[in-house]
């Protein structure tokens, strides 16, 4: 048996300035000769889902990282009002990359092979969140923008490509009577990859809204809501699930409606490195529960 003693640095900077009571900015610094996960350092094929599977021939091997980033914090909890901003850079020096390739018409197999490039990433987000008096409510807004440089081969041929990933939400949640709350949001995101020879892109929206109804301090009912959009192929999906809990004593009874609208299927795409992937889940029929729990 040989033993090897390998050493990796990892060091960090930090700086941090207080703009005044209610203001931070935050600088980091940090160099790392990052590994790659588990899935990554298995000697041997391993499948990641049922018709994917990595490959693993090469050795292990820590990827030279530079990361900086900056994060400004604006906070005034008396009038409920908070906002931050960051940004940051990642520099990777890689030294393999992914082939994929369909083995027998149905398995995706990925397995690495040696080659010499640089990786890039770049973020910037946003959020900012008020609470109000009225009807005891709390606004927020988010955005986010990912840019990512990689590569993976093609055949023989290592294919650099670029993925630009949006996001942007509004949120809120409020209680306008005393037997009445609700938290709503919606989001969208779009994914888009480009490289030399494809230009793919997903674009979605999210939406969910929660209703509950804290008729006494006992007895809850609850409706649940979610609509999921893809705007490409103009494919909508609408799932509703509904409870309603009693507590008495040390007693707790619960009933649940899932699935109410009995939707059979569910369809969705995404974009991810030169691929792009769709998905069709069968999903359960529509059930009900009842539950009842105890405490001694």
């Amino acid at each position: 048996t040989e033993k090897n003693t390998l050493f990796h640095p990892d060091a960090k900077l930090l700086f941090s300035y207080i703009l005044s009571g209610t203001s931070t900015l935050n600088l980091n610094y940090r160099y790392s000769e990052d590994w790659q996960d588990l899935r990554q350092m298995y000697d041997g094929g391993l499948f990641t889902s049922y018709r994917t599977m990595v490959d693993n021939i090469l050795l292990p091997e820590g990827n030279e990282t530079h990361r900086l980033s900056l994060r400004y914090q604006h906070s005034q909890p008396i009038k409920g009002l908070f906002f931050s901003l960051s940004a940051s850079a990642n520099h990777t020096a890689k030294h393999s990359a992914y082939a994929t390739s369909l083995q027998d018409g149905e398995l995706l197999v990925r397995s690495k092979r040696k080659a010499d490039y640089d990786a890039k990433m770049y973020l910037l987000s946003t959020r900012l969140s008020q609470s109000f008096n009225w009807w005891k409510s709390l606004l927020t807004l988010e955005a986010s923008y990912i840019k990512s440089e990689d590569a993976q081969f093609s055949d023989e041929t290592l294919q650099e490509f670029c993925m630009d990933n949006y996001m942007a939400s509004i949120s809120l949640s409020a209680r306008p009577l005393s037997f009445l709350s609700f938290e709503w949001e919606s989001a969208w995101q779009e994914n888009r990859m480009k490289s030399g020879f494809a230009d793919s892109k997903v674009d979605q929206l999210k939406h969910r809204l929660d209703i509950n109804f804290p008729i006494t301090n006992r007895f809850m009912l609850s409706m649940k809501n979610t609509v999921c959009q893809l705007l490409d192929v103009n494919e909508n999906s609408w799932f509703a699930d509904f409870s309603a809990s009693y507590s008495h004593k040390k007693m707790e009874f619960r009933l649940a409606i899932n699935n109410i609208l009995g939707k059979s299927t569910y369809e969705r795409e995404s974009v991810s490195s030169i691929e792009r992937n769709y998905y069709r889940y069968t999903l359960r029929p529509r059930e009900v529960l009842v539950n009842v729990s105890f405490t001694f």
